[in-house]
């Protein structure tokens, strides 16, 4: 994976770092961890690891920084208390190296709980988008619809250059107050220059926290909350405003990931923002989609020691 640069961004979180350093220092590319935390880490040498501590830098300039700087056409997402797993990092860094149609590679969420007593798990709603890759659609826009009502987090998972970049270029330039603009973003742009390969194997093994989670400060994007919460109703006009001219991708893409959850009245909501040219053809594309819930035992022997072993020192 020499044209790989994995990307890990903190702040103010560098209890992290020793067991996730310990984690990617084996990986075959390079990681970047970028620390914007007031005080600077003191980290292990490892070959492959370089830490960087910028604390006057934002959270979406630090990632166009390295993406600046550096010269390989695959970037990887990872969180600091997360770990990707290099083998389906590995399958996904070769599928959009060799298949053109592909922009963005992501797998499976599988989870475990903070000190890691009760192993693996995953969840269905976690991974909405298995079997995509084998569905024929008869237009992108179809394919586009498809993907975001049945979307899943691939916040944390493999980039083409051009995707990643413009992303976080369009983040710094709207400057959304709620982080979880930030993968609807990203999935927009990679949906732009394509699809999405979806690996069946799992990507992304997340510990559920009990605190300290961005998850928790950023409410969801959801229609009651586009309603009622200020800073996300500013957020959907400035996305609605940059978005305007850009043919109805952005828009389909809200519109369908927010009818996943609530499809009788998505359109009520932002209807004022949406041309009618856009709002005839979201109205013909999308259909309501309803899906169930339930934790599932994961089995990954090779994860399990993995993670164990990074979090023994903890």
């Amino acid at each position: 994976m020499e044209d790989l640069i994995i990307i890990i961004p903190t702040y103010n979180r560098q209890n992290y770092l020793k067991r996730v350093i310990k984690y990617y220092s084996s990986f075959p590319c390079k990681v970047f961890i970028c620390d914007s935390s007031k005080e600077k880490a003191v980290v292990e040498s490892y070959e492959n690891i370089i830490y960087r501590w910028v604390p006057q830098s934002t959270f979406y300039q630090k990632i166009l920084d390295i993406i600046n700087e550096t010269s390989v056409d695959f970037y990887a997402l990872s969180p600091d208390d997360d770990f990707l797993k290099e083998e389906t990092l590995l399958e996904c860094y070769k599928m959009l190296k060799g298949d053109q149609r592909y922009s963005i590679g992501t797998g499976g969420q599988v989870f475990f709980n903070e000190g890691f007593s009760d192993g693996l798990f995953t969840k269905n709603s976690a991974n909405r988008m298995r079997g995509i890759n084998d569905i024929s659609f008869d237009s992108h826009m179809s394919y586009v619809k498809y993907f975001e009502a049945h979307y899943q987090n691939i916040h944390w998972s493999v980039f083409r250059k051009n995707v990643i970049e413009t992303a976080f270029q369009i983040l710094s330039q709207c400057n959304y107050n709620n982080a979880r603009l930030v993968e609807l973003t990203l999935s927009i742009e990679g949906l732009r220059e394509g699809r999405v390969y979806v690996s069946s194997n799992g990507l992304n093994y997340r510990e559920i926290m009990t605190g300290e989670h961005w998850g928790t400060v950023a409410p969801p994007i959801t229609k009651y909350n586009i309603k009622y919460n200020d800073e996300l109703k500013s957020d959907i006009k400035k996305f609605q405003q940059y978005y305007k001219n850009d043919g109805g991708l952005a828009q389909l893409c809200l519109v369908s990931y927010l009818d996943a959850w609530s499809p009788k009245t998505t359109m009520s909501i932002i209807k004022r923002f949406t041309p009618k040219p856009i709002k005839t053809l979201v109205k013909k594309i999308l259909k309501p989609n309803k899906s169930g819930d339930q934790s599932i035992v994961y089995e990954d022997a090779l994860m399990t020691i993995r993670i164990s072993n990074a979090l023994a020192d903890d």
